[in-house]
């Protein structure tokens, strides 16, 4: 689940290095960066702004560090190997997003160690993200055909139905006839149709254990 994934990796990288806070910032399809999650982040909050220049450097999967006054001193690029873009054009397409890093509150600055360390993971991250939604978008698309697949047997159904109803104008035919249709949208193990009558109620058609005649409560 991209969700637990996430919130691990939010987790864990602000546990390893120290980090007052961290957010996860995934990459758009337009470029832009979006906020998904995030670990002990201050109230006041603001949106990350990426400038075009930011966004090259990070393409280029170095690690940007931003001054005492920023309210993020890391943002780490999480990308993917070019070998498991599907882009020609792969530069655009190698950032899957940004690991954003506050305040170092074990030793007061992240030293070249430290970033080492998180470069080292970040592909390895980006790489988790990307097959991840992959993953979730597979699953989306399964759904969407399925219940394509559903509404056009359900479309079949209904022209069954309206067949039946001006085909015959036999009421038992036409009755067995629905029964048999709506098995093919909602599985049951028995069904009837019955007619109400002065003091009881009439099964006329049906499917599965079903009894005769039954008395009106």
């Amino acid at each position: 689940d991209l969700s637990d994934l996430l919130r691990l990796i939010v987790n864990r990288m602000k546990d390893l290095l120290g980090a007052a806070y961290s957010a996860i910032y995934l990459r758009t399809e337009d470029g832009s960066f979006t906020f998904v999650i995030g670990r002990d982040l201050p109230e006041s909050t603001s949106p990350l702004r990426i400038s075009t220049e930011l966004s090259t450097r990070l393409q280029s999967r170095h690690i940007v560090s931003g001054s005492t006054k920023d309210m993020y001193h890391l943002l780490v690029p999480l990308s993917i190997p070019p070998a498991m873009s599907y882009d020609d054009n792969a530069n655009n397409s190698l950032l899957v997003g940004v690991l954003a890093l506050g305040p170092q509150i074990v030793r007061g600055g992240y030293s070249n160690d430290d970033q080492t360390l998180i470069l080292s993971l970040a592909d390895q991250v980006g790489t988790a993200i990307h097959v991840a939604r992959l993953i979730e978008e597979k699953e989306h698309n399964a759904q969407n055909q399925r219940d394509a697949e559903a509404r056009q047997q359900l479309a079949e159904t209904l022209r069954t139905v309206t067949g039946a109803l001006t085909s015959t104008l036999n009421l038992t035919e036409v009755i067995e006839r629905l029964l048999e249709s709506l098995a093919e949208i909602i599985a049951y193990d028995s069904s009837a149709v019955m007619l109400v009558q002065v003091n009881e109620i009439q099964v006329i058609a049906g499917r599965g254990n079903l009894v005769a005649k039954t008395k009106r409560q």
